[in-house]
């Protein structure tokens, strides 16, 4: 397993075998990022790096702070 630095910001990547883990991290967390990673960068993620195309993705996002609309 390794971690190396990942495009678009996404933070890091972990891989192991037939899965890959892309992990957003951010200072302030509001939702409009979970919008944008859901729905550019992880199909960016695919095209970019076509050695992962065939891989099951796990996301996850981390913050230190986030907005009240998260929670509802």
């Amino acid at each position: 397993m390794t971690t190396t630095a990942a495009p678009q910001s996404l933070t890091f990547e972990q891989h192991n075998g037939d899965s890959i883990a892309l992990i957003e991290v951010k200072y302030r967390f509001p939702m409009k990022y979970v919008g944008d990673l859901l729905n550019r960068k992880l199909p960016d993620f695919r095209v970019l790096f076509p050695e992962y195309a065939d891989k099951v993705i796990y996301s996850a996002v981390a913050g230190m702070s986030f907005d009240n609309e998260n929670y509802k």
